[in-house]
């Protein structure tokens, strides 16, 4: 087996820590048996065994794992493997990755869900001298939960119909690409979930929604179970670059919460294989309200979505564990 390092461009590790990168660094980090550590300098003193892979998972091209390049290459070797965990078609190379391959000619491997060619911040290098392999696996079901009532069972209101549940979110970050979707659905009174540092862009491209606090996920701490339904829409780039159902599909799934699909969608559902009810299929403000005020009568089932999920993660993780180790 492996000796295996997980990178994370986040400074300080927390496993409560509610950015995406960092969940499935840490899902990573269970299932491989790996070591998991920050992008910040204090940790290099932590590092006491050798690697044969190591891991970067980063959220942006900018990340300050560059403090690591100095022990990287004292440690290097030809047994040495790296692998970059690319979840999003639209970040970059990270700084740390540009300087070992570049400048000091280390070749690495990409883990993606997405083809190389359809990522908008690679596609200008030469990846066959970068980059050793690009396999696609689908990361974003990583984040599925097939037993997360078990995992909440201190919220007594989990699932129960009775409780009094707002009927609709959106949650993410702002995307340029989503613009004219943004202004299709939201207004004042469409709840909009992000982090604070999205407000501004959000605002200025004329989106107004009703802003709720970051959704947390941790444990019982979690939010999302507090609406009944969430609304998923995509940048335009992805309706022909396939790069699988968006992360926020599997999280409302976890939660046996349906998600409603923009008709430009249609291209990403047909090739993900998932039976989306066509109840589910809106394209207008209006016909997504008429069908949210029916919701609580309309007979759905999520079990087969779920039980998909829940099979994709394991060969998800299999296939990782298989191209790492």
């Amino acid at each position: 087996m492996s000796n295996i390092l997980i990178i994370d461009s986040t400074k300080g590790m927390n496993e409560k820590n509610s950015s995406l990168h960092v969940r499935n660094s840490y899902i990573l980090k269970n299932y491989l048996g790996a070591d998991l550590i920050g992008s910040e300098p204090k940790y290099i003193d932590s590092l006491t065994k050798s690697y044969d892979r190591i891991l970067f998972v980063s959220s942006s091209g900018y990340t300050e794992a560059s403090y690591f390049v100095d022990w990287i290459l004292n440690n290097h070797n030809d047994n040495v493997r790296y692998y970059y965990i690319c979840n999003d078609y639209n970040v970059g190379e990270p700084v740390l990755l540009w300087i070992l391959s570049s400048k000091n000619g280390i070749k690495y491997n990409v883990i993606a869900n997405h083809k190389g060619e359809e990522n908008k911040k690679l596609r200008g290098i030469n990846l066959k001298e970068r980059i050793e392999n690009w396999d696609i696996v689908n990361l974003n079901s990583l984040i599925y939960d097939h037993n997360i009532k078990e995992h909440n069972n201190s919220i007594s209101s989990f699932f129960d119909t009775d409780f009094k549940k707002t009927d609709i979110i959106y949650f993410g970050a702002f995307r340029k690409g989503r613009v004219k979707y943004f202004k299709k659905y939201i207004d004042n009174n469409f709840p909009l979930s992000t982090s604070k540092k999205n407000y501004q862009k959000y605002n200025e491209n004329g989106i107004h929604g009703l802003w709720n606090k970051r959704l947390n996920w941790y444990g019982s701490i979690n939010t999302l179970h507090n609406y009944k339904s969430s609304l998923y829409i995509e940048d335009e780039a992805t309706h022909e670059w396939y790069s699988c159902l968006a992360n926020r599909y599997y999280e409302a799934l976890s939660y046996n919460i349906p998600s409603f699909f923009d008709l430009s969608c249609m291209n990403t559902i047909r090739k993900s294989g998932y039976p989306i009810d066509h109840f589910f299929i809106v394209n207008s403000k209006e016909g997504l309200w008429d069908k949210i005020k029916m919701l609580d009568d309309y007979d759905y089932d999520l079990s087969e979505e779920k039980e998909m999920a829940r099979q994709e993660k394991e060969e998800t993780l299999k296939k990782i564990k298989e191209i790492i180790c």
